[in-house]
C-alpha cells in the first residue's frame, strides 16, 4: 500500500505523468494503482473560486487527505494527482503512510520555463469544456509553491522529472516503493491500539478495584507491602496518596495501554501495581 505524492505548479504536466506511472504499474507488475486527484473536486467547483478562498482550500486538502488515508490499506498502491504545494501538507501525508507502516516518495513535476505551463493553460481556455486559470490565481499558486527537499525526510525519497519528457526512472520508483522498508512510525502517528469492548470492561474494572483496595490500606495506615487480591506483586509507597492522585494514575495508565495492549487480562492488576510503584 505505498503512497506516491506528486507535486508541482498548475500545468506542470502532473496528470500526464501519473497516467504515464499507472500505465507502467499495470502493465510491468499487475498492479492497479488508485488515482486520488484534485480535478474530482475542481469539477464541482470552478478552480479559480476555489483556489481563491483559504477556507474551501483548506477543504479540498482535508477531502485529499481522507481520501489518500481510506485507500492506504492492503495492497493499494495509491497516488495522488493535485498541485501538493505545501510542504506542510506533504508532511501529512508521510505522516499518514508512517502510520500505515507503508513506503512512499514524492515526484516533482516541472517545467523549464513558467510560461511553458500558462501557455498550457491559455491553449485549455479555448475548449469551452476545460477550466482554466485566471492570471492571478495562476501567479498566486505559482508564488507560494514550496519546492520539496531531498534533506526533507517527508519529501524522500524524492524524483524530479520535467512535466513533458518521456524519461521516467520507473525502476528507480518501483525500487522506492517495493524494495525498501517502511520507517518505523513513532508513537505520535500511531493511533490508539483498538480494544475489544470486553478487554476495555476488563481494564476499566479491575484498575478501578486496585484503586479500592490501595485506598482503603492507606486509610487504614499501611503503605508498604500492600498486598492486592488481583496483583503478583506487591505495591510500596513512600507517601500517603489520596483517591485523587490514584485516580489520575489510573487514568494515564489506561491511556497507556490503549497504545501498549495488554495481551492476557489477568496481567492487568499487576502492571497497574508496577506502574504506581514507578510513578511514586
Amino acid at each position: 500500500m505505498p503512497l506516491i505524492v506528486m507535486c508541482g505548479i498548475p500545468l506542470s504536466g502532473k496528470t500526464y505523468q501519473t497516467n504515464r506511472l499507472k500505465e507502467y504499474f499495470e502493465e510491468k507488475h499487475n498492479l492497479k494503482p488508485i488515482i486520488i486527484s484534485s480535478d474530482t473536486k475542481l469539477k464541482e467547483i470552478k478552480r479559480n473560486v476555489l483556489f481563491g478562498d483559504s477556507k474551501m482550500e483548506r477543504e479540498l486538502r482535508g477531502w485529499l487527505k481522507s481520501e489518500v488515508e481510506r485507500h492506504l490499506v492492503a495492497d493499494n498502491l495509491v497516488v495522488l494527482d493535485a498541485n501538493n504545494y505545501i510542504k506542510g501538507f506533504r508532511y501529512e501525508l508521510y505522516c499518514s503512510s508512517k502510520e500505515r507502516k507503508t513506503t512512499h516518495c514524492v515526484i516533482e513535476v516541472v517545467v523549464t520555463d513558467e510560461d511553458i505551463a500558462w501557455k498550457r493553460n491559455i491553449d485549455s481556455a479555448e475548449d469551452p469544456s476545460l477550466d482554466s486559470y485566471d492570471r492571478q490565481t495562476f501567479d498566486a499558486l505559482v508564488q507560494r509553491y514550496e519546492k520539496p527537499q531531498t534533506t526533507s525526510r517527508w519529501d524522500s525519497p524524492l524524483f524530479v522529472i520535467d512535466g513533458s519528457s518521456h524519461d521516467m526512472p520507473f525502476d528507480d520508483i518501483n525500487a522506492a516503493l517495493y524494495q525498501r522498508q517502511a520507517p518505523k512510525p513513532n508513537l505520535s502517528t500511531q493511533s490508539p491500539a483498538l480494544s475489544s469492548t470486553n478487554c476495555l470492561y476488563e481494564l476499566d474494572s479491575k484498575t478501578q478495584q486496585v484503586v479500592r483496595d490501595v485506598h482503603k490500606c492507606i486509610q487504614s495506615g499501611q503503605l508498604k507491602n500492600i498486598v492486592i487480591p488481583d496483583s503478583r506483586q506487591t505495591l510500596n509507597l513512600n507517601k500517603s496518596l489520596s483517591a485523587a492522585e490514584l485516580n489520575k494514575m489510573r487514568r494515564l495508565f489506561i491511556s497507556y495501554t490503549k497504545l501498549h495492549p495488554i495481551s492476557d487480562d489477568q496481567m492487568i492488576g499487576t502492571l497497574f501495581v508496577q506502574f504506581i510503584n514507578k510513578s511514586v
